[in-house]
């Protein structure tokens, strides 16, 4: 049996609407789902505690999918089957991006219960070359190139899973905020000098796709549209593309180009 545990925006809904059957829908108090309603709605110092319950339902799968903020762990809250996992609780939530993903996935996987990736339940959700508009120019190949450089670099700090850059050089980095955050920053650019410019967007070296993949929507497209640039280049098979149709659309009628490239 499988369990989704569902955070915010619009994926999850898009996953369950691939799988042959409904999973049991799981979520953190505060960051339940905004389209589904969880069956089991807990808090991370009660984690011990549902992992008891999904096993007891038959839960042998589990798949992480949507937008979930590192929760605050209140130790004064702990319930006796959760005090055993603190130490990797606490490691987790004191690590980088990976280091976090990593540490949740040997919780559970430690628990006897296999964690899926989004590419595993619905692969259709990832781009591919029928997702590509229009073309780039000479001078965007090159800034796609260097943002994959920079992804590359970027990836020892455990950063984020994107950057756009214009000329080869890099107005922006992905941090804390996500690409929508990054974004905005741009947004705010008054000179037309400094208009321009390609989002580059794909997973870290060494990221386990099981639990964070990279994601674009139509929204992702109106604001390189607001921000000001010139178009989005997507590595193959390792972005997944909320809305296609819709995503497509919006790139033709904001004049933006969509490149999906070979993993560099």
């Amino acid at each position: 049996m499988l369990a989704l545990f569902a955070g915010q925006g619009a994926l999850p809904g898009k996953v369950i609407s691939q799988l042959p059957q409904w999973p049991l829908i799981i979520g953190l108090v505060g960051q339940e789902p905004d389209e589904l309603l969880p069956e089991i709605s807990f808090r991370l110092e009660h984690l011990g505690s549902v992992i008891v319950r999904l096993k007891d339902a038959g839960v042998t799968e589990i798949c992480f999918v949507g937008s979930i903020a590192r929760p605050n762990l209140d130790l004064s809250e702990l319930d006796v089957a959760t005090a055993p996992l603190v130490p990797q609780i606490l490691a987790a939530m004191d690590a980088g991006d990976n280091g976090a993903l990593k540490a949740v996935i040997e919780i559970f996987e430690g628990e006897g219960i296999a964690v899926k990736g989004v590419a595993d339940l619905a692969p259709g959700l990832s781009v591919g070359p029928e997702h590509t508009v229009g073309e780039c120019s000479k001078l965007s190949d090159a800034d796609v190139q260097r943002g994959f450089d920079v992804l590359a670099g970027l990836s020892s700090l455990d950063l984020g899973q994107a950057c756009v850059v214009k000329l080869r050089q890099v107005l922006a980095v992905e941090a804390m905020g996500g690409t929508a955050w990054m974004l905005e920053t741009l947004e705010q650019r008054n000179s037309k000098m400094l208009r321009g410019g390609v989002l580059i967007k794909g997973p870290k070296a060494q990221q386990d796709m099981r639990v964070d993949v990279p994601t674009i929507g139509p929204d992702t497209i109106e604001q390189a549209h607001r921000a000001g640039l010139d178009g989005i280049a997507l590595v193959e098979g390792q972005v997944i593309v909320l809305d296609p149709e819709m995503v497509a659309e919006n790139c033709q009628r904001f004049g933006l180009f969509l490149a999906v490239v070979p993993a560099p």
